[in-house]
């Protein structure tokens, strides 16, 4: 009698260390009350597996302790809500219409592990090994994929809202119809996967690799698509749904070729949406000179540097039109400040005013050209003047001439310089000599040149 007590206890302890649970049984809604207490939580939400009050007999055994689950067993149906089976060799296990619900799955070997059906919402599959594994229909809501192989994987159909697959990888994979929205793509390498029909909003895809990948019918609206590599096959690049939402389009790139880039640009620019036109511009035009700072050959170098003075940094290839009227603007008091402090000087770099010879009133001003200088006079017979009056008037009179200097440059009658001098309510010009005559001829190329590059990225398509 105490030898048949003993075998039936044994039977009992090799049944849960099989297991991992008391009961292999089909999962049940009491089932999943009495052990997820945290169902409906994202998985970034859940604590440690060690702070959760249900705690399988068998994970209290150290883990070299713990059998090793392989194809030959067969766990279809099994209730496993919670079980820790992490670093264990599943491959090709069967897990059909299993559930998997919060379980532990890190770094556990499920090659070929057939998972069809089976509920692993919330469950922990980062760094596991799913290559070859058959996960159609399987219930992954909210599940942590992250560093998870899947390359080939079948997931058409899958629950995939709210997983993270940060770093996964999905080569090949098949994702067609699957629900992936709010789920974090970060740096995921989507290459050559089917993803027509897909769901991604509210995605995060930062870095992932879209390099052949099959977009037809995909929904990116307000995905994140910064640092993407956008090159997935141009036919499904037309049939993309609400792309024109979706965030940071200025800053996709692309590896080997920019096709996608400029069919979506066309795209954008049938449609008449010219702030994403411009956003698919800079990022195109970015990445090419990038690449060409990197280049081995210094003509292509010069170019990146060229490209990137002149047009990233000024107008942004056009995405930030406005960015050139506010560097002008922003010249002008900076070199002001420049030229007060040169009144000071008693060199070469000087301003002078010349009155005009033909004045209306002779009286006022005098025959030869006057140097204005910051020292102590007196004005028109006026008493002494203080400093800081003088300080003033030199800042005054710098803000003026690096006005003037700034619209200096015009066409015929269209020289501003000339009509802020009509302003003025005496008959003067300011003239300078000296280096304050170079950096005053310089400021008027650069303000032609910034108003230029407002007026063609304003009006027109420049870069395209």
């Amino acid at each position: 009698m105490k030898i048949w007590v003993a075998h039936a206890r044994m039977t009992a302890v090799l049944s849960l260390l099989l297991l991992g649970l008391p009961s292999a049984g089909p999962a049940t809604a009491a089932d999943e009350a009495q052990y997820c207490p945290l169902a409906g939580k994202h998985f970034r939400e859940r604590p440690e597996l060690q702070m959760w009050s249900y705690k399988p007999p068998m994970l209290e055994l150290p883990r070299r302790e713990r059998p090793e689950l392989d194809k030959a067993h067969s766990l279809e149906g099994a209730n496993l809500i919670n079980a820790d089976l992490s670093y264990r060799q599943l491959n090709g296990a069967n897990l059909t219409n299993a559930n998997l619900i919060s379980a532990d799955l890190r770094y556990a070997d499920l090659v070929g592990a057939d998972l069809t059906n089976a509920n692993l919402s919330y469950a922990d599959l980062s760094h596991a090994d799913l290559h070859g594994a058959h996960l159609r229909k399987t219930k992954l809501f909210g599940a942590d994929l992250g560093y998870t192989q899947l390359t080939g994987a079948d997931l058409n159909e899958v629950d995939l809202t709210l997983t993270c697959l940060l770093g996964t990888i999905l080569r090949d994979a098949v994702l067609t119809k699957t629900d992936l929205a709010g789920a974090d793509l970060s740096t995921a390498d989507l290459s050559d996967a089917k993803l027509s029909g897909v769901n991604l909003s509210v995605a995060n895809l930062h870095g992932a690799q879209l390099r052949g990948t099959d977009l037809g019918d995909a929904a990116f609206k307000f995905t994140n698509l910064s640092s993407v590599v956008f090159e997935p096959t141009v036919q499904s690049v037309s049939s993309l749904r609400e792309i024109e939402s979706a965030n940071h389009l200025s800053r996709l790139t692309f590896w080997n070729t920019p096709a996608a880039l400029v069919a979506l640009r066309e795209r954008f620019a049938k449609q008449g949406l010219r702030s994403q036109e411009r956003e698919v511009t800079f990022a195109k035009l970015r990445t090419d000179r990038h690449y060409a700072l990197r280049s081995h050959s210094f003509t292509q170098n010069l170019e990146g540097v060229f490209s990137y003075l002149a047009f990233e940094l000024t107008c942004g290839y056009g995405l930030y039109y406005g960015r050139p009227l506010r560097i002008l603007v922003l010249t002008i008091p900076v070199l002001g400040v420049l030229y007060a402090f040169a009144l000071r000087s008693p060199g070469n770099g000087a301003i002078w005013r010349v009155w005009v010879s033909d004045r209306v009133r002779k009286e006022e001003g005098q025959a030869e050209p006057e140097r204005l200088s910051w020292q102590k006079s007196k004005w028109s017979g006026g008493p002494q003047r203080s400093a800081g009056f003088r300080l003033f008037r030199a800042l005054g009179l710098g803000l003026l001439f690096s006005l003037i200097s700034a619209f200096q440059i015009g066409w015929h009658d269209l020289n501003v310089g000339n009509w802020i001098t009509r302003l003025q309510p005496r008959e003067y010009t300011l003239r300078a000599t000296g280096w304050v005559r170079v950096v005053s001829g310089a400021q008027s190329l650069l303000s032609v040149y910034l108003l230029a590059l407002w007026a063609l990225s304003y009006f027109s398509r420049p870069f395209e």
